[in-house]
């Protein structure tokens, strides 16, 4: 995504007055960081070693490169609970930040806790990684990994990089929405558990709130990706596939004949997690190794 010669031009400009070096540093380290890692889950597994990088993901990465890098994408995924898609998409919401700085990206969950833990941690990613990143022991300053920083307001659920128009809003879907526009609009797990997604009640209430207040926050080309676990056959998915606009990666718990499976796996092969696989048998096979 970066080349040399763009390094180079920028290496140049660091050579002026204190205030365009300072630019100039924050922009070389930026597009380093693009060059290094050209997917989320690259940036992740280099910045947070605890990260593990397995198939499904990988294939997942595609398609959210893909959203990132095309005007008016449209992603729906489904995919198994605790199977590693909720922090993958946090890194993703980081590396679209460090891709264009002035991006304004809009998360949606189920519940205000989650929305407010997903806008917490990648604004924490940030301080610790970004621009003006300090060592928590001597209070010097690191190196800057991913050229973004963090503006002076900094709110829990809503808050906007320094100097640059782009941020992070996080919202339930059951809040009152501000005035807010959305470049990128991230639906991660809207329905809460079987309950919301089987009742016909709460699935016209969410198909309503899509229709009326989400959906109508998208800038011009504006991107969504929807990433979630499927509990029922009326759930906001299905509603959205429906539209017929939409591409879709599905990662079944295990492969079954005449199921779309994105991983094109043999009948019976299990998703791989990046839980790790003793976590992952005893949350989905009930028999722990």
């Amino acid at each position: 995504m970066t080349d040399n010669r763009t390094l180079d031009r920028l290496a140049e400009l660091a050579a002026g007055d204190p205030a365009r070096r300072a630019i100039a540093a924050q922009e070389i380290a930026r597009a380093g960081c693009l060059r290094d890692h050209v997917t989320p889950g690259d940036l992740a597994v280099a910045l947070d070693p605890t990260n593990r990088q397995v198939g499904w993901l990988r294939k997942l990465e595609l398609g959210l490169v893909w959203v990132a890098e095309t005007d008016g994408a449209r992603l729906l995924v489904s995919a198994p609970s605790q199977g590693g898609k909720s922090q993958r998409v946090i890194w993703f919401a980081v590396w679209c930040l460090v891709l264009d700085p002035d991006r304004r990206i809009v998360i949606f969950t189920h519940s205000e806790e989650l929305a407010r833990a997903h806008s917490e941690r990648i604004r924490a990613i940030i301080s610790q990684y970004g621009t003006g990143a300090k060592d928590a022991q001597t209070g010097s300053l690191l190196p800057d990994r991913l050229g973004i920083g963090l503006g002076d307001k900094t709110a829990a659920g809503r808050w906007t990089l320094a100097g640059r128009r782009g941020g992070v809003t996080a919202l339930a879907v059951k809040s009152a929405l501000p005035g807010i526009s959305a470049d990128l609009l991230i639906l991660d797990d809207l329905h809460s558990g079987a309950e919301s997604a089987e009742s016909r009640t709460g699935q016209r209430k969410l198909r309503t709130v899509w229709e009326t207040a989400i959906r109508q926050r998208l800038s011009p080309g504006g991107r969504v990706v929807s990433i979630g676990t499927r509990f029922g056959v009326g759930d906001i998915q299905t509603y959205l596939l429906g539209q017929k606009a939409w591409q879709r990666l599905n990662f079944p718990a295990i492969a079954e004949p005449g199921l779309l499976d994105s991983l094109k796996r043999e009948p019976g092969t299990p998703l791989d997690s990046a839980r790790g696989v003793r976590d992952w048998e005893a949350i989905k096979s009930t028999t722990p190794s």
